[in-house]
């Protein structure tokens, strides 16, 4: 679970900040709002902290019915990594460029929140580099998997929203779509190798 403390920092940290440039589209004193701004400025520093509480918990040794994850899907893994890493990057850093051609309606606020969003899965997988034990991945893909299927039924409960004589709209329909599948049958697969 180490790997995921990154990836949470880089995640509420960017949220945090994407408020800030935009808290005058905030109803500032409402309750929600005060509970939003404490959550996303502290998270970053409790996660941080407890990162560095608990980096000497793992040693690094494979569990009991474990398995070292082959190289091949990890570079795959880690390619999407990247590619979702700076994608998201680029959407949080230059949210202007994006607003007339993404999947739905964007304001600056929202690229940079859909951006923040992206730099989840890639900071996890780039972790594949240097950590091939399934183990250290388990319950982070668990989580990964859950989040897009979530994904899945909100695309199909507002498909309404979604711009779809942008070409965007379709890549990103069928990427999601892939994703879900791909990780369902890389999960289902290591766990299968690793019981046995």
């Amino acid at each position: 679970m180490k790997h995921g403390f990154p990836a949470v920092v880089v995640f509420a940290s960017r949220v945090g900040i994407a408020t800030l440039l935009r808290i005058d589209r905030y109803h500032a004193g409402h309750t929600s709002f005060i509970t939003w701004l404490v959550l996303y400025l502290a998270t970053p520093f409790l996660v941080f902290a407890a990162l560095l509480a608990n980096r000497t918990k793992d040693d690094g040794l494979p569990q009991a019915r474990d398995f070292s994850v082959p190289v091949l899907p990890r570079l795959v893994i880690v390619g999407i990594g990247i590619a979702s890493l700076l994608f998201g990057m680029a959407l949080f850093v230059a949210s202007q460029a994006f607003l007339s051609a993404w999947t739905w309606e964007l304001t600056p606020l929202t690229a940079r929140i859909v951006g923040a969003i992206l730099t989840l899965p890639g900071m996890v997988n780039v972790w594949l580099l240097v950590d091939p034990r399934w183990s250290a991945f388990r319950r982070i893909f668990q989580a990964q998997l859950f989040s897009l299927v979530f994904v899945e039924g909100a695309l199909v409960v507002s498909s309404y929203d979604l711009e779809w004589p942008r070409p965007p709209a379709g890549i990103f329909v069928v990427g999601i779509s892939l994703a879900a599948l791909g990780s369902a049958l890389l999960y289902l697969w290591c766990e299968r190798r690793a019981k046995a």
